[in-house]
Protein backbone atom coordinates (compact mmCIF):
# COMPACT_ATOMS: atom_id res chain seq x y z
CA UNK A 1 0.00 0.00 0.00
CA UNK A 2 1.51 3.78 -0.82
CA UNK A 3 1.46 6.72 1.37
CA UNK A 4 1.24 9.84 0.15
CA UNK A 5 2.37 13.45 2.18
CA UNK A 6 -1.03 15.77 2.67
CA UNK A 7 1.04 18.80 1.67
CA UNK A 8 3.09 18.43 -1.12
CA UNK A 9 1.33 14.93 -2.49
CA UNK A 10 4.30 13.12 -2.64
CA UNK A 11 4.73 9.71 -2.44
CA UNK A 12 6.28 8.49 1.37
CA UNK A 13 8.71 6.48 2.09
CA UNK A 14 7.85 4.72 5.82
CA UNK A 15 10.70 2.92 7.86
CA UNK A 16 12.07 -0.33 6.92
CA UNK A 17 10.48 -1.42 10.97
CA UNK A 18 6.72 -0.19 9.61
CA UNK A 19 6.59 -0.84 5.75
CA UNK A 20 8.21 -4.39 5.97
CA UNK A 21 6.04 -5.72 8.34
CA UNK A 22 2.03 -3.75 6.97
CA UNK A 23 3.06 -4.26 3.27
CA UNK A 24 0.11 -6.28 2.37
CA UNK A 25 -2.00 -6.76 -0.72
CA UNK A 26 -5.37 -5.11 -0.99
CA UNK A 27 -7.54 -7.78 0.20
CA UNK A 28 -5.61 -9.18 3.09
CA UNK A 29 -5.36 -5.29 4.59
CA UNK A 30 -9.22 -4.94 3.84
CA UNK A 31 -10.17 -7.69 5.79
CA UNK A 32 -7.72 -7.01 9.10
CA UNK A 33 -9.48 -3.74 8.49
CA UNK A 34 -12.96 -4.81 8.90
CA UNK A 35 -12.11 -7.34 11.41
CA UNK A 36 -10.85 -4.38 13.73
CA UNK A 37 -13.26 -1.68 12.71
CA UNK A 38 -15.98 -4.64 13.97
CA UNK A 39 -14.42 -4.80 17.39
CA UNK A 40 -14.45 -1.30 18.08
CA UNK A 41 -17.64 1.17 18.98
CA UNK A 42 -20.68 1.18 16.50
CA UNK A 43 -20.40 5.27 16.68
CA UNK A 44 -17.20 5.78 15.69
CA UNK A 45 -16.98 6.94 12.05
CA UNK A 46 -14.89 4.09 9.74
CA UNK A 47 -12.10 6.05 7.71
CA UNK A 48 -12.58 5.04 4.05
CA UNK A 49 -9.33 6.33 2.98
CA UNK A 50 -6.26 8.10 3.81
CA UNK A 51 -7.55 11.44 2.56
CA UNK A 52 -8.63 13.00 6.14
CA UNK A 53 -11.36 15.53 6.20
CA UNK A 54 -12.65 17.85 9.07
CA UNK A 55 -14.42 16.38 11.44
CA UNK A 56 -16.66 18.66 14.08
CA UNK A 57 -17.08 18.28 17.45
CA UNK A 58 -18.61 14.78 18.31
CA UNK A 59 -16.52 13.07 15.46
CA UNK A 60 -13.60 14.29 17.67
CA UNK A 61 -14.47 13.22 21.16
CA UNK A 62 -15.47 9.78 19.67
CA UNK A 63 -11.93 9.67 18.15
CA UNK A 64 -10.36 10.33 21.46
CA UNK A 65 -12.39 7.97 23.13
CA UNK A 66 -11.89 5.23 20.30
CA UNK A 67 -8.10 5.64 20.62
CA UNK A 68 -8.31 5.42 24.46
CA UNK A 69 -10.01 2.10 23.66
CA UNK A 70 -7.67 0.43 21.65
CA UNK A 71 -4.79 1.95 23.52
CA UNK A 72 -5.96 -0.46 26.74
CA UNK A 73 -6.78 -3.15 23.82
CA UNK A 74 -3.71 -3.00 22.61
CA UNK A 75 -1.51 -3.48 25.70
CA UNK A 76 -3.68 -6.28 26.51
CA UNK A 77 -2.75 -7.84 23.42
CA UNK A 78 0.31 -8.95 21.86
CA UNK A 79 2.78 -6.52 21.12
CA UNK A 80 3.98 -8.54 18.32
CA UNK A 81 0.63 -9.50 16.81
CA UNK A 82 -0.25 -7.45 13.63
CA UNK A 83 -4.03 -6.47 14.53
CA UNK A 84 -2.05 -4.75 17.50
CA UNK A 85 0.43 -3.29 15.17
CA UNK A 86 -2.27 -2.49 12.97
CA UNK A 87 -4.63 -0.63 16.07
CA UNK A 88 -1.45 1.26 17.01
CA UNK A 89 -1.32 2.70 13.43
CA UNK A 90 -4.94 3.44 13.61
CA UNK A 91 -4.71 5.56 16.52
CA UNK A 92 -1.82 7.43 15.87
CA UNK A 93 -3.37 8.38 12.61
CA UNK A 94 -6.44 9.21 14.58
CA UNK A 95 -4.65 11.35 16.35
CA UNK A 96 -2.32 13.26 14.39
CA UNK A 97 -5.56 13.63 12.19
CA UNK A 98 -8.19 14.51 14.72
CA UNK A 99 -6.14 16.50 17.93
CA UNK A 100 -8.18 16.32 21.20
CA UNK A 101 -9.34 19.45 21.67
CA UNK A 102 -7.58 22.06 24.36
CA UNK A 103 -9.15 25.22 25.93
CA UNK A 104 -6.52 27.54 24.33
CA UNK A 105 -7.92 26.71 20.97
CA UNK A 106 -10.83 29.58 21.57
CA UNK A 107 -13.68 29.24 18.66
CA UNK A 108 -11.23 26.86 16.98
CA UNK A 109 -12.00 24.09 19.76
CA UNK A 110 -12.69 20.45 18.37
CA UNK A 111 -11.38 21.78 14.57
CA UNK A 112 -8.50 19.64 12.73
CA UNK A 113 -5.29 20.87 12.44
CA UNK A 114 -4.14 23.69 9.53
CA UNK A 115 -2.47 20.67 7.78
CA UNK A 116 -3.55 16.97 7.14
CA UNK A 117 -1.57 14.19 8.25
CA UNK A 118 0.71 12.32 7.13
CA UNK A 119 3.42 14.11 5.87
CA UNK A 120 7.01 13.70 4.82
CA UNK A 121 10.14 15.28 6.90
CA UNK A 122 10.17 18.22 4.79
CA UNK A 123 6.72 19.22 5.52
CA UNK A 124 7.18 18.22 8.91
CA UNK A 125 10.01 21.28 9.60
CA UNK A 126 7.86 23.67 8.23
CA UNK A 127 4.60 23.15 9.95
CA UNK A 128 7.26 23.18 13.01
CA UNK A 129 8.80 26.43 11.97
CA UNK A 130 5.57 27.78 11.44
CA UNK A 131 4.62 26.51 15.19
CA UNK A 132 8.05 27.71 16.21
CA UNK A 133 7.07 31.23 15.10
CA UNK A 134 3.31 31.33 16.30
CA UNK A 135 5.14 30.44 19.40
CA UNK A 136 7.41 33.38 19.58
CA UNK A 137 5.14 35.71 19.01
CA UNK A 138 2.52 34.67 21.64
CA UNK A 139 5.65 34.75 23.85
CA UNK A 140 6.15 38.14 22.45
CA UNK A 141 1.98 39.30 23.11
CA UNK A 142 2.65 37.67 26.37
CA UNK A 143 5.49 39.71 27.40
CA UNK A 144 3.72 42.66 26.46
CA UNK A 145 0.98 41.75 28.34
CA UNK A 146 3.24 41.52 31.56
CA UNK A 147 5.13 44.95 30.56
CA UNK A 148 1.53 46.86 29.93
CA UNK A 149 0.17 45.30 33.82
CA UNK A 150 3.25 46.68 35.56
CA UNK A 151 2.75 50.03 34.11
CA UNK A 152 -0.82 49.83 35.09
CA UNK A 153 0.32 48.62 38.73
CA UNK A 154 3.27 51.18 38.69
CA UNK A 155 0.72 54.17 38.12
CA UNK A 156 -1.75 52.70 40.39
CA UNK A 157 -4.37 51.77 37.85
CA UNK A 158 -4.70 48.31 39.21
CA UNK A 159 -4.83 46.94 42.87
CA UNK A 160 -0.85 46.57 43.89
CA UNK A 161 -1.79 43.36 45.46
CA UNK A 162 -4.52 41.26 44.09
CA UNK A 163 -3.39 38.11 46.41
CA UNK A 164 -3.81 40.12 49.35
CA UNK A 165 -7.28 41.17 48.27
CA UNK A 166 -8.28 38.06 47.27
CA UNK A 167 -7.88 36.90 50.84
CA UNK A 168 -9.31 39.48 52.35
CA UNK A 169 -12.30 38.96 50.19
CA UNK A 170 -12.35 35.21 51.27
CA UNK A 171 -11.45 36.58 54.66
CA UNK A 172 -14.48 38.76 54.87
CA UNK A 173 -16.74 35.76 53.34
CA UNK A 174 -15.77 33.59 55.84
CA UNK A 175 -17.27 36.78 58.51
CA UNK A 176 -15.00 38.27 60.91
CA UNK A 177 -14.25 36.48 63.81
CA UNK A 178 -14.69 39.52 66.11
CA UNK A 179 -16.20 43.15 66.15
CA UNK A 180 -12.41 44.92 66.60
CA UNK A 181 -11.50 42.84 62.91
CA UNK A 182 -15.16 44.43 61.67
CA UNK A 183 -13.85 47.87 63.59
CA UNK A 184 -10.37 47.88 61.71
CA UNK A 185 -12.41 47.12 58.32
CA UNK A 186 -14.90 50.29 58.62
CA UNK A 187 -11.57 52.21 59.93
CA UNK A 188 -9.73 51.54 56.10
CA UNK A 189 -12.60 52.17 54.27
CA UNK A 190 -13.13 55.49 55.73
CA UNK A 191 -9.32 56.24 55.19
CA UNK A 192 -9.75 54.75 51.82
CA UNK A 193 -12.78 57.17 51.06
CA UNK A 194 -11.26 60.03 52.21
CA UNK A 195 -8.42 59.70 50.14
CA UNK A 196 -10.60 59.36 47.13
CA UNK A 197 -12.51 62.51 48.06
CA UNK A 198 -8.67 64.62 48.67
CA UNK A 199 -7.73 62.50 45.03
CA UNK A 200 -10.67 63.65 43.66
CA UNK A 201 -10.36 67.53 44.83
CA UNK A 202 -6.94 67.69 43.59
CA UNK A 203 -8.19 66.31 40.13
CA UNK A 204 -10.59 69.31 40.53
CA UNK A 205 -8.21 71.77 41.01
CA UNK A 206 -5.81 70.47 38.52
CA UNK A 207 -8.83 70.39 35.97
CA UNK A 208 -9.15 74.08 36.56
CA UNK A 209 -5.51 75.09 36.28
CA UNK A 210 -5.53 72.83 32.92
CA UNK A 211 -8.77 74.39 32.14
CA UNK A 212 -7.00 78.11 32.43
CA UNK A 213 -3.95 77.22 30.81
CA UNK A 214 -6.17 75.36 27.83
CA UNK A 215 -8.13 79.08 27.52
CA UNK A 216 -4.53 80.67 27.90
CA UNK A 217 -3.32 78.78 24.98
CA UNK A 218 -5.84 78.89 22.67
CA UNK A 219 -5.69 82.99 23.33
CA UNK A 220 -1.97 82.33 22.23
CA UNK A 221 -2.99 79.96 19.35
CA UNK A 222 -5.39 82.77 18.31
CA UNK A 223 -2.63 85.79 18.31
CA UNK A 224 -0.06 83.26 16.29
CA UNK A 225 -2.74 82.61 13.71
CA UNK A 226 -3.41 86.27 13.36
CA UNK A 227 0.23 86.88 13.41
CA UNK A 228 0.89 84.37 10.77
CA UNK A 229 -1.87 85.46 8.97
CA UNK A 230 -0.51 89.04 8.47
CA UNK A 231 2.73 87.10 7.57
CA UNK A 232 0.89 85.91 5.13
CA UNK A 233 -0.37 89.24 3.40
CA UNK A 234 3.48 90.59 3.86
CA UNK A 235 4.45 87.78 2.52
CA UNK A 236 1.88 87.52 -0.62
CA UNK A 237 3.22 91.46 -0.97
CA UNK A 238 7.23 90.58 -1.72
CA UNK A 239 6.33 87.93 -3.65
CA UNK A 240 4.46 90.38 -6.07
CA UNK A 241 7.15 92.96 -5.64
CA UNK A 242 9.82 90.57 -6.49
CA UNK A 243 8.09 89.57 -9.02
CA UNK A 244 7.95 92.99 -10.68
CA UNK A 245 11.62 92.89 -9.88
CA UNK A 246 12.24 89.98 -12.04
CA UNK A 247 10.09 91.49 -14.85
CA UNK A 248 12.49 94.57 -15.00
CA UNK A 249 15.13 93.19 -14.36
CA UNK A 250 14.65 90.35 -17.34
CA UNK A 251 13.34 93.71 -19.02
CA UNK A 252 16.91 95.37 -18.61
CA UNK A 253 19.19 92.63 -19.01
CA UNK A 254 17.30 91.84 -22.30
CA UNK A 255 17.57 95.53 -23.68
CA UNK A 256 21.19 95.55 -22.19
CA UNK A 257 21.99 92.45 -24.30
CA UNK A 258 20.75 93.97 -27.31
CA UNK A 259 22.48 97.38 -27.00
CA UNK A 260 25.67 94.77 -26.84
CA UNK A 261 25.21 93.39 -29.80
CA UNK A 262 24.48 96.55 -31.36
CA UNK A 263 27.47 98.39 -29.79
CA UNK A 264 29.87 95.28 -30.66
CA UNK A 265 28.07 95.16 -34.34
CA UNK A 266 29.24 98.86 -34.66
CA UNK A 267 32.84 98.19 -33.30
CA UNK A 268 33.13 95.11 -35.85
CA UNK A 269 32.02 97.47 -38.59
CA UNK A 270 34.07 100.18 -37.55
CA UNK A 271 36.73 97.79 -37.46
CA UNK A 272 35.72 96.70 -40.72
CA UNK A 273 35.42 100.15 -42.31
CA UNK A 274 39.42 101.29 -40.72
CA UNK A 275 40.79 98.65 -42.29
CA UNK A 276 39.08 98.93 -45.44
CA UNK A 277 40.44 102.53 -45.24
CA UNK A 278 44.03 101.87 -44.65
CA UNK A 279 43.73 99.13 -47.46
CA UNK A 280 42.36 101.84 -49.99
CA UNK A 281 44.60 104.02 -48.37
CA UNK A 282 47.56 101.53 -49.30
CA UNK A 283 46.09 100.81 -52.63
CA UNK A 284 46.25 103.14 -55.49
CA UNK A 285 44.27 103.28 -58.94
CA UNK A 286 47.20 103.87 -60.87
CA UNK A 287 49.53 101.01 -59.46
CA UNK A 288 46.25 98.97 -60.33
CA UNK A 289 45.47 100.12 -63.55
CA UNK A 290 49.11 99.95 -64.96
CA UNK A 291 50.75 96.54 -63.49
CA UNK A 292 54.42 96.51 -64.35
CA UNK A 293 56.34 93.62 -64.20
CA UNK A 294 58.49 91.15 -66.40
CA UNK A 295 58.39 88.04 -68.02
CA UNK A 296 61.45 85.82 -69.12
CA UNK A 297 63.71 89.10 -69.75
CA UNK A 298 60.70 90.63 -71.59
CA UNK A 299 59.00 93.93 -69.82
CA UNK A 300 55.35 93.01 -69.15
CA UNK A 301 52.50 96.00 -68.55
CA UNK A 302 49.38 94.62 -67.61
CA UNK A 303 50.11 91.22 -68.38
CA UNK A 304 51.01 92.17 -71.80
CA UNK A 305 54.63 91.87 -73.19
CA UNK A 306 56.38 94.82 -74.88
CA UNK A 307 59.04 93.16 -76.59
CA UNK A 308 60.34 90.31 -78.53
CA UNK A 309 63.51 87.52 -78.06
CA UNK A 310 64.89 85.31 -80.92
CA UNK A 311 63.87 82.20 -77.92
CA UNK A 312 60.54 84.30 -77.06
CA UNK A 313 58.22 85.22 -80.16
CA UNK A 314 55.67 87.14 -79.17
CA UNK A 315 52.74 88.41 -81.53
CA UNK A 316 52.31 91.67 -83.37
CA UNK A 317 49.16 92.22 -81.35
CA UNK A 318 49.90 91.67 -77.84
CA UNK A 319 53.02 94.40 -78.99
CA UNK A 320 50.80 96.60 -79.74
CA UNK A 321 48.46 96.39 -77.19
CA UNK A 322 51.51 96.89 -74.68
CA UNK A 323 52.48 99.89 -76.18
CA UNK A 324 48.83 101.34 -76.15
CA UNK A 325 49.16 101.02 -72.21
CA UNK A 326 52.22 102.33 -71.97
CA UNK A 327 50.82 105.18 -74.44
CA UNK A 328 48.41 105.64 -71.55
CA UNK A 329 50.09 105.45 -68.59
CA UNK A 330 52.59 108.17 -70.11
CA UNK A 331 49.38 110.54 -71.18
CA UNK A 332 48.04 110.18 -67.71
CA UNK A 333 50.85 110.99 -65.74
CA UNK A 334 51.43 113.81 -68.25
CA UNK A 335 47.90 115.26 -67.51
CA UNK A 336 48.51 114.51 -63.78
CA UNK A 337 51.38 116.38 -63.53
CA UNK A 338 50.21 119.39 -66.22
CA UNK A 339 53.22 118.57 -68.70
CA UNK A 340 52.92 120.26 -72.42
CA UNK A 341 54.58 117.95 -74.52
CA UNK A 342 56.77 119.96 -76.97
CA UNK A 343 56.90 119.00 -80.93
CA UNK A 344 54.57 116.13 -80.10
CA UNK A 345 51.46 114.60 -78.65
CA UNK A 346 50.17 111.10 -77.88
CA UNK A 347 46.57 109.82 -78.68
CA UNK A 348 46.59 106.77 -77.42
CA UNK A 349 43.94 104.28 -78.64
CA UNK A 350 44.97 100.88 -77.46
CA UNK A 351 46.56 98.84 -80.06
CA UNK A 352 46.28 101.64 -82.81
CA UNK A 353 48.03 104.43 -80.78
CA UNK A 354 49.39 107.60 -82.85
CA UNK A 355 51.93 110.19 -82.67
CA UNK A 356 51.98 113.59 -83.86
CA UNK A 357 54.60 115.16 -84.47
CA UNK A 358 54.53 119.20 -85.04
CA UNK A 359 56.97 121.70 -86.71
CA UNK A 360 56.80 124.18 -84.46
CA UNK A 361 58.73 122.49 -81.39
CA UNK A 362 57.85 125.42 -78.66
CA UNK A 363 54.56 125.27 -78.62
CA UNK A 364 52.79 122.76 -75.70
CA UNK A 365 50.57 120.54 -76.41
CA UNK A 366 48.09 118.36 -74.82
CA UNK A 367 45.82 115.43 -75.53
CA UNK A 368 42.55 116.94 -77.24
CA UNK A 369 40.92 113.66 -76.72
CA UNK A 370 38.23 114.26 -74.17
CA UNK A 371 37.04 110.72 -74.33
CA UNK A 372 39.68 108.87 -73.20
CA UNK A 373 38.84 106.66 -69.65
CA UNK A 374 41.74 107.84 -67.94
CA UNK A 375 40.48 112.22 -68.64
CA UNK A 376 37.27 111.49 -66.57
CA UNK A 377 38.94 110.43 -63.36
CA UNK A 378 41.77 113.00 -63.33
CA UNK A 379 42.40 115.95 -61.07
CA UNK A 380 42.68 119.13 -62.35
CA UNK A 381 46.19 120.07 -63.01
CA UNK A 382 48.01 122.78 -61.58
CA UNK A 383 48.58 125.84 -63.02
CA UNK A 384 45.15 126.60 -64.02
CA UNK A 385 46.12 124.07 -67.10
CA UNK A 386 43.12 122.10 -67.58
CA UNK A 387 44.14 118.39 -69.01
CA UNK A 388 40.64 117.63 -71.16
CA UNK A 389 40.71 121.01 -73.10
CA UNK A 390 43.49 120.20 -75.38
CA UNK A 391 45.53 123.20 -76.93
CA UNK A 392 45.55 121.54 -80.51
CA UNK A 393 47.01 123.77 -83.42
CA UNK A 394 45.15 121.51 -86.63
CA UNK A 395 46.56 124.58 -88.95
CA UNK A 396 50.21 124.06 -88.34
CA UNK A 397 52.12 120.95 -90.13
CA UNK A 398 52.10 118.08 -88.43
CA UNK A 399 53.56 114.10 -89.09
CA UNK A 400 51.13 111.14 -87.70
CA UNK A 401 53.54 108.07 -86.89
CA UNK A 402 52.03 105.01 -86.18
CA UNK A 403 52.91 103.52 -82.65
CA UNK A 404 52.07 100.03 -83.48
CA UNK A 405 54.53 97.28 -85.72
CA UNK A 406 52.67 94.82 -88.60
CA UNK A 407 54.26 91.15 -89.09
CA UNK A 408 53.29 91.34 -92.89
CA UNK A 409 55.77 91.16 -95.24
CA UNK A 410 54.99 93.61 -97.84
CA UNK A 411 57.17 96.37 -99.60
CA UNK A 412 55.52 98.82 -97.56
CA UNK A 413 56.46 96.96 -94.69
CA UNK A 414 60.14 98.66 -94.44
CA UNK A 415 58.50 102.13 -94.92
CA UNK A 416 56.05 101.36 -91.83
CA UNK A 417 58.91 100.42 -89.73
CA UNK A 418 60.76 103.89 -90.15
CA UNK A 419 57.56 105.26 -89.31
CA UNK A 420 56.80 103.31 -86.36
CA UNK A 421 60.38 103.97 -85.62
CA UNK A 422 59.78 107.58 -85.37
CA UNK A 423 56.62 107.12 -83.32
CA UNK A 424 58.81 105.36 -80.15
CA UNK A 425 61.48 108.14 -80.82
CA UNK A 426 58.67 110.65 -80.54
CA UNK A 427 56.89 109.12 -77.29
CA UNK A 428 60.79 108.88 -76.05
CA UNK A 429 61.22 111.91 -76.36
CA UNK A 430 57.78 112.45 -74.49
CA UNK A 431 59.02 110.66 -71.40
CA UNK A 432 62.16 112.84 -71.60
CA UNK A 433 60.01 115.90 -71.03
CA UNK A 434 58.11 114.26 -68.16
CA UNK A 435 61.51 113.11 -66.37
CA UNK A 436 63.25 116.99 -66.97
CA UNK A 437 59.76 118.29 -65.05
CA UNK A 438 60.12 115.52 -62.23
CA UNK A 439 63.86 116.90 -61.82
CA UNK A 440 63.00 120.25 -62.17
CA UNK A 441 60.51 119.91 -59.45
CA UNK A 442 62.74 117.45 -56.99
CA UNK A 443 66.18 117.90 -57.02
CA UNK A 444 66.45 114.28 -55.64
CA UNK A 445 64.19 112.84 -58.61
CA UNK A 446 66.50 109.99 -60.14
CA UNK A 447 65.90 107.76 -63.24
CA UNK A 448 67.85 104.73 -63.49
CA UNK A 449 68.78 105.16 -67.16
CA UNK A 450 69.19 108.25 -69.15
CA UNK A 451 67.18 109.40 -72.21
CA UNK A 452 69.32 110.76 -75.34
CA UNK A 453 67.56 111.08 -78.35
CA UNK A 454 66.65 107.83 -79.84
CA UNK A 455 68.49 105.80 -76.91
CA UNK A 456 67.55 105.16 -73.30
CA UNK A 457 70.36 103.42 -71.15
CA UNK A 458 72.66 102.99 -74.57
CA UNK A 459 70.38 101.17 -75.83
CA UNK A 460 68.58 102.37 -79.13
CA UNK A 461 64.69 102.19 -79.67
CA UNK A 462 64.66 101.88 -82.78
CA UNK A 463 63.44 98.50 -84.57
CA UNK A 464 65.05 98.61 -88.10
CA UNK A 465 68.32 97.64 -88.65
CA UNK A 466 68.69 96.91 -85.17
CA UNK A 467 68.30 93.18 -83.15
CA UNK A 468 65.61 92.38 -81.14
CA UNK A 469 67.73 91.82 -78.21
CA UNK A 470 68.83 95.29 -78.20
CA UNK A 471 65.13 96.72 -78.80
CA UNK A 472 63.68 94.80 -75.84
CA UNK A 473 66.36 96.13 -73.49
CA UNK A 474 65.44 99.15 -74.62
CA UNK A 475 61.34 98.55 -73.99
CA UNK A 476 62.63 97.24 -70.63
CA UNK A 477 64.19 100.50 -69.33
CA UNK A 478 61.23 102.95 -70.90
CA UNK A 479 58.81 100.83 -68.42
CA UNK A 480 60.97 101.04 -65.61
CA UNK A 481 60.86 105.01 -66.22
CA UNK A 482 57.78 105.33 -66.49
CA UNK A 483 57.22 103.46 -63.42
CA UNK A 484 59.80 105.45 -61.34
CA UNK A 485 57.56 108.51 -62.50
CA UNK A 486 54.20 107.56 -61.45
CA UNK A 487 56.01 106.65 -58.25
CA UNK A 488 57.64 109.64 -57.75
CA UNK A 489 53.80 111.61 -59.45
CA UNK A 490 52.34 109.22 -56.50
CA UNK A 491 54.59 110.17 -54.08
CA UNK A 492 54.20 114.17 -54.51
CA UNK A 493 50.43 113.50 -54.82
CA UNK A 494 50.48 112.40 -50.84
CA UNK A 495 52.82 114.80 -49.74
CA UNK A 496 50.30 117.71 -51.19
CA UNK A 497 47.34 115.53 -49.76
CA UNK A 498 46.12 118.04 -46.66
CA UNK A 499 46.25 116.53 -43.42
CA UNK A 500 43.42 115.01 -41.50
CA UNK A 501 43.13 111.33 -43.18
CA UNK A 502 40.85 112.11 -45.46
CA UNK A 503 40.45 110.68 -49.01
CA UNK A 504 41.11 112.75 -52.12
CA UNK A 505 38.95 112.61 -55.41
CA UNK A 506 39.55 114.63 -58.44
CA UNK A 507 41.88 116.72 -56.17
CA UNK A 508 39.09 117.23 -53.64
CA UNK A 509 38.66 115.80 -50.06
CA UNK A 510 35.83 114.16 -49.70
CA UNK A 511 36.08 112.72 -46.15
CA UNK A 512 38.30 112.22 -42.87
CA UNK A 513 37.86 109.64 -40.30
CA UNK A 514 39.07 110.06 -36.61
CA UNK A 515 41.92 108.11 -35.10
Amino acid sequence: MSWSCQRCRQPLLLHPSVGSELDLNQSAYDLVQDSFIASRQPNRPTPTSRTVSTPDKNQGTSAQEASKADGVEASTADANSLSARLAASSALFDLLSHPPATEASGNDKGSATMIDHPLCKACTDTLLDIMDAQMSQLRTQRDSYLAFESELRRYKLLPSKPARRSSTASSAEAGPSSADDMAALESDARKECLALQREIAQLAEDEATALAELDEAEAARLAVEAELEAMRVEERALEQEEERFWSQYSSHTLTLSKLEDEKSSLGMSIAHDRQLLARLRASNVYTDAFCIGHSGGIATINGLRLGRLPGQAVEWNEINAAWGQTALLLDVIARKLGVGFRGYRLVPKGSFSVVYRYEDTHSHRYSASSTTAASSILPAAPGGMDPNVGEVDEEGEKAVYELYGSSDWQIGRLLQSRRFDHAQTGFLACLKQVVEFAGSHDAAFQTPHAINKDKIGEASIRLQFGSDETWTRALRHVLVTCNRVLMWTLEREKRQQPQGGGVSINGKQVGSVGA
